[in-house]
């Protein structure tokens, strides 16, 4: 899942079960109509704020609960530090090896729990912030964290869980890997929590927060239409409807300032966790239609999957390898009829796949790709061999995708060069 999405969900889960255990005895409740409707918070975490304060001999800058939000977004988003792994590598697949390995490891998990702790404590005294206990920081992280490699592992790219004993990628392929139902679930509970936090200004907030969420959904629709993935605009009409019975209709006798921040955050969690089921569900749906083609055809089948597309839930990609080649297609549920792939066959010739599959840049991609194709051609005497991951489309002979690494060889075979295409 991207980055911003996972912090947006990652501030969701602090609010909605966190944060106000670290708040002052009566401050927990995000509105003053809520006072009295958090939970109640164990004696040691209601110290939290005080235990710091004493630490450092000063007045804090902030409370120990915003030092806890705080916390659980940078661990929610810390694994994809490694997307900067790569600048200190020479090979040109290295992100393949390191992006979603030991930062994104259940294995690794209780060591960068562990630092982000200790760093977090360190750094709350200098800084003059009140922070909750260690061992609070500790499970924090440790939760956000296990978020992240969690929303990580719903997507089809592949997470290394278990490095670095081992460097199997696991995928469960529920979400597309930019999945904007799942960012506004996230992100709408806290817009509203945020709109009716208190009765001066309400409306106001109210109104910007439906225009701002409603202006979201008008750019994924320009954003979509640029790449090729169209929504229509009656979507974005409903989104915009929903956004305004969000943040506008509780408006109504105050209604929405009956909830506490936790308690408009907690309805969030519900709403996404009814997403995710729906996301099961459909992938179910979609796998079975995959399946149902290849036992129809009678392929050797190698590996076969049914892959999230955007924009919705209702797009998915069906994928067979056989060792011939891939059979690649797109459909939507509910599908009728059998499905109509078109075959990508391997054009390579054998001994010239064989002299390209013992190039070490090679046999990383081939580690990588779930769904790999490799198409030959000549071009003034030299031969051109692409190595595509059909996850990630293939195109033609003259407009490639972007996610291709091409070889060049003589016409003896020698590796002349081999690189990323350029976009």
């Amino acid at each position: 899942m991207d980055t911003i999405t996972t912090g947006i969900g990652g501030a969701l889960l602090a609010k909605a079960f966190f944060t106000d255990r670290f708040a002052p005895k009566g401050e927990g409740a995000a509105n003053p109509a809520a006072a009295g409707t958090a939970p109640a918070v164990p004696a040691e975490t209601r110290t939290a704020g005080a235990e710091a304060t004493k630490a450092v001999g000063l007045r804090p800058r902030w409370p120990a609960s915003r030092t806890a939000l705080w916390a659980f977004v940078l661990g929610s988003v810390f694994p994809d530090v490694d997307v900067f792994f790569d600048a200190f590598s020479s090979s040109p697949v290295a992100s393949l090896v390191l992006h979603r390995g030991v930062t994104h490891s259940l294995v690794c998990l209780p060591g960068w729990a562990l630092l982000l702790a200790a760093l977090t404590r360190w750094a709350s005294r200098g800084l003059r912030v009140a922070a909750p206990s260690f061992r609070a920081l500790l499970g924090l992280y440790a939760v956000a964290l296990a978020f992240h490699i969690w929303t990580d592992l719903i997507t089809s790219f592949g997470t290394m869980i278990w490095s670095p004993v081992a460097w199997t990628r696991v995928a469960w392929d529920l979400v597309f890997i930019i999945d904007f139902v799942f960012t506004a679930i996230l992100l709408g509970p806290q817009v509203a929590a945020w709109a009716h936090r208190r009765r001066e200004g309400v409306a106001r907030r109210a109104v910007f927060g439906w225009l701002l969420l409603s202006g979201g959904a008008v750019g994924v629709w320009w954003l979509a239409r640029a790449v090729g993935r169209p929504i229509s605009m009656s979507a974005v009409a409903v989104a915009s409807v929903l956004f305004f019975l969000l943040c506008i209709a509780p408006l109504w006798r105050g209604l929405g300032q009956r909830w506490s921040r936790a308690q408009w955050c907690r309805a969030g969690v519900a709403v996404f966790a009814g997403y995710m089921l729906a996301c099961v569900l459909a992938h179910r749906l979609a796998l079975s239609e995959v399946k149902r083609f290849a036992a129809e055809r009678q392929l050797t089948v190698e590996n076969l999957a049914a892959l999230p597309a955007p924009p919705s839930l209702r797009n998915w990609t069906a994928l067979v390898q056989t060792p011939e080649g891939v059979f690649r297609t797109t459909f939507r549920l509910p599908h009728h009829g059998p499905l109509q792939p078109r075959f990508y066959p391997h054009t390579v010739p054998a001994e010239l796949a064989a002299r390209v599959r013992q190039l070490p840049e090679v046999q990383t991609f081939l580690w990588f790709a779930r769904f790999p194709v490799l198409r030959h051609h000549e071009v003034q005497g030299q031969h051109v061999v692409d190595l595509a991951d059909l996850r990630f489309g293939l195109g033609d002979q003259d407009n490639p995708s972007a996610f291709t690494y091409r070889i060049v060889l003589d016409a003896r075979g020698n590796v002349l060069r081999s690189d990323w295409l350029e976009d």
